[in-house]
């Protein structure tokens, strides 16, 4: 799996971030969906006129692809986009469910500004592979891919996204740091501990649903992490397997 610890914390304003690092983490070598825009390495179309949003992704390169939760989707609709991550084989069509509405969290043109500068504040660290937000004392959640080339493109997007949570909901205060340190471990302990159910496979893989203590799901490929996505399960709920990055640390 992936061996990786929590740095110490990175602060802006009421969030905070926990840096996750892996020092021997593998080079993954994957493309990523949002690095080949307009490249030609990846086509989607639309299958049949069944009712439900089933898509055909083709990765036209010969290495594999992985397009990851969340974004957007190349194609006539660019509201869709996928709920949990893929990895595409290279030279191959595979079938996968996408949503068909964009994902939310969006921010007035007003606030985009102070995203921006919020950003300067969570720099990315040597063999980054993701992080643990909080805002004030409630997590936000953790994002952690395999290795560093792969998470390196997507530390900015994914701050954004995170950031964009904690604009939307407004809190009074900081929250203590030395609080916030036990309850990053403790998250990183539910993770090791959650309940990991198989789902339907998609790609290349397989995508294990998180339940318990936390909600997310994590993408595993011959033995290596590639993406891992988690949040605090709301009281009484159950994880949905097919939602996803909104992603070991062991």
């Amino acid at each position: 799996m992936l061996e990786a610890f929590i740095d110490a914390p990175q602060r802006h304003d009421r969030v905070t971030v926990f840096p996750v690092i892996a020092p021997q983490a593998p080079m993954l070598p994957y493309l990523l969906s949002t690095e080949v825009p307009g490249a030609g390495a990846l086509t989607v179309r639309e299958r049949g006129e069944e009712p439900g949003p089933m898509l055909l992704a083709r990765n036209n390169s010969l290495h594999a692809l992985l397009i990851f939760a969340g974004e957007p989707l190349p194609g006539r609709n660019p509201g869709r986009h996928v709920e949990r991550s893929i990895l595409l084989a290279g030279k191959h069509v595979t079938p996968i469910p996408a949503s068909s509405i964009e994902a939310g969290g969006w921010v007035g043109p007003d606030r985009e500004a102070e995203i921006t500068k919020w950003l300067k504040s969570f720099p990315l660290e040597n063999q980054q592979v993701g992080f643990l937000a909080f805002h004030a004392d409630r997590i936000l959640g953790l994002e952690a891919l395999g290795s560093a080339n792969l998470y390196k493109p997507l530390h900015r997007r994914l701050l954004i996204r995170f950031l964009k949570k904690a604009l939307n909901h407004p809190a009074r205060t900081s929250g203590d740091l030395a609080v916030l340190e036990t309850e990053a471990q403790k998250m990183v302990d539910a993770i090791e501990k959650a309940d990991r159910e198989a789902t339907k496979r998609v790609g290349l893989g397989d995508y294990w649903s998180l339940s318990g203590p936390v909600s997310g799901g994590e993408l595993i490929y011959e033995g290596h992490l590639i993406h891992l996505w988690a949040h605090p399960a709301p009281v009484g709920a159950t994880a949905n397997p097919t939602e996803g990055g909104g992603g070991q640390c062991s």
